[in-house]
């Protein structure tokens, strides 16, 4: 009887089951850039490799990046609710990068930040947009003399599976 009461006294003080903190749609704005993928430069020839994956809980975006040159970049991309961002934080050997933004459109994300070197700081804005066929372009630039110009783009095409 005792027992009984216990479970029942710990049954009713119990908080109710809750909702995936990271399950609103918002978390999910930056699903068309999940996947392994082959980059490419703008003229088409490579440029390395990625993987962006969401993280477990759904409350983040992981981006893994090799360059063609061998050097590898790594970025968490989260969702704060409390600001209705996206934010990001980019880290690669002598460079790392601190942006924040929202969606340009349905497949589309726009962010605005700086790029740190041990040379300089520099005003970034990045652009991600999903193409036909899966693609999704990257493109970067700086603001330089009060303007903005292209520093690189990246295409990223989906990679294809090996069979054996």
């Amino acid at each position: 009887m005792i027992a009984a009461l216990v479970a029942l006294t710990f049954a009713a003080s119990a908080p109710p089951p809750r909702a995936q903190a990271c399950s609103a749609p918002e978390f999910r704005q930056f699903d068309f850039w999940l996947g392994d993928w082959q980059v490419r430069k703008p003229d088409g020839s490579p440029d390395g490799s990625a993987h962006i994956e969401a993280v477990p809980n759904g409350c983040a975006v992981l981006e893994y990046r090799t360059f063609a040159n061998g050097d590898v970049g790594t970025a968490i991309n989260i969702f704060d609710p409390l600001s209705r961002q996206w934010e990001q934080l980019w880290s690669s050997p002598g460079t790392t990068v601190r942006l924040k933004g929202k969606p340009a459109a349905a497949s589309a994300m726009a962010m605005d930040g700086e790029l740190v070197s041990p040379r300089a700081a520099l005003p970034l804005r990045v652009t991600w947009e999903a193409r036909p066929g899966r693609e999704v372009m990257q493109r970067f630039e700086v603001q330089r003399e009060g303007q903005w110009k292209p520093l690189f783009q990246s295409l990223y095409v989906p990679a294809r599976k090996q069979t054996g």
